[in-house]
């Protein structure tokens, strides 16, 4: 299968994002590098500044800014339509003391928040640069999110904390009880209602204005990943002990439990909530249909599963493993198209919003592109090949 391979990275790319259009892909690296590429043509830019490892990347909603984060402490803010990327210099928002964890962009485009190991989230307005230093936590912060509508923000941290900020005014709310850290936080597409899970085996069910709901515990084994179904009725959480259960958001009532998964760390929902990918520790993936009591197990992939995504048609599950592979499932038939090249673990992949292309970002350095739907043809798919097998180059 052709790909486009995007060289330039010297060192392993660790994030990897694509703008809300489609047409630029980010990777950022422990090269100390940041690389905006045009998806079509094949055109890559460099954008550099930070000193050390770049871990966090994200595109504002339109695909004009891009934020970005690093473990030299400091938050970038790169202005897309301001000229050529290559020369154009950033806004450098300065404050955080310890590695920046994770970036995100509320989906207003107005507000950028960062996580940081120096035990704080701080929220960027992006038009002055000024921040709240938002203060709770005891320990490294690392997931953080914006609810749907963009008036919360979410942290989650190895304190066994969350907080829930309000972003116009930066004030906090302690979302207490877990006994562990916390694993992974998701809102109800209703942006009033999220949930928590943790080490400790539970999940948390709470209210945006800090009351908790309902405690669900699943087993008491860690739980690694919680979701919301679409409709927001239904909520999975994948557990340590082998098992992605499914549970009725308002009642809390287990509703399904899908078994003898291995340790399942991580179940994502397709976009039309009939199905749900699981990803297991130990080289285990699984696609579960909601309408039944079973899972398909995916072959294909001889390695952990790292990173999994749905279509947007939800008809194509694609998936990113240590065996240095992507391959991409029909959710229908289960059969699998492999797209080999990468040299070493992938850990990342995306698919654009137009669900066109796929996009992997690998220890081996490099960032490459994939045609997510490839043409039936025997001699379309020649030309196709012909059209798209070339290297890009800085």
């Amino acid at each position: 299968v052709a790909d486009r391979v995007l060289m330039g990275h010297s060192n392993a790319v660790s994030g990897l994002a694509l703008s809300g259009d489609g047409r630029r892909l980010v990777s950022g690296g422990w090269d100390q590098t940041l690389r905006l590429w045009t998806v079509r043509p094949n055109r890559q830019g460099l954008l550099r500044g930070h000193t050390v490892g770049v871990h966090g990347v994200e595109f504002g909603p339109q695909g004009k800014v891009l934020v970005s984060g690093g473990h030299d402490n400091q938050v970038r803010v790169w202005d897309l339509e301001a000229g050529d990327p290559d020369t154009t210099e950033p806004k450098v928002l300065v404050g955080h003391e310890d590695h920046v964890f994770r970036v995100r962009v509320s989906p207003d485009g107005r507000w950028a928040a960062s996580s940081s190991d120096d035990q704080t989230v701080r929220l960027w307005n992006l038009q002055t640069g000024a921040a709240r230093v938002l203060a709770g936590h005891q320990a490294d912060v690392e997931e953080i999110a914006f609810s749907p509508d963009g008036r919360w923000l979410v942290s989650a941290g190895e304190d066994a904390m969350a907080w829930l900020w309000s972003v116009p005014d930066g004030k906090g709310r302690p979302l207490s009880g877990h006994a562990n850290d916390v694993t992974d936080v998701a809102f109800h597409p209703d942006g009033q209602r999220l949930a928590t899970s943790s080490r400790d085996g539970t999940v948390r069910l709470w209210s945006v204005d800090g009351r908790l709901e309902r405690r669900l515990r699943p087993s008491d084994r860690e739980a690694w990943s919680v979701s919301y179904a679409p409709d927001g009725k239904t909520i999975a959480v994948a557990s340590a002990d082998g098992q992605v259960r499914l549970f009725e958001t308002g009642s809390g009532d287990l509703l399904k439990a899908y078994e003898d998964l291995g340790e399942a760390r991580l179940a994502r929902f397709s976009p039309d909530g009939a199905f749900i990918a699981v990803a297991t520790s130990v080289h285990g993936l699984f696609l579960c249909r909601r309408a039944f009591d079973f899972c398909d197990r995916l072959v294909g992939h001889d390695a952990t599963v790292h990173d999994l995504t749905f279509s947007p048609d939800s008809r194509a599950l694609v998936t990113g493993a240590g065996d240095s592979t992507v391959r991409v499932f029909d959710v229908e038939t289960t059969e699998s198209r492999v797209y080999a090249g990468h040299a070493a673990p992938i850990f990342d992949v995306d698919i654009s919003p137009d669900g066109r292309t796929i996009a992997s970002a690998s220890a081996d350095a490099d960032v490459r592109l994939w045609p997510l739907r490839l043409p039936p043809k025997p001699e379309r798919l020649a030309e196709w090949i012909a059209e798209r097998t070339r290297e890009v180059v800085e």
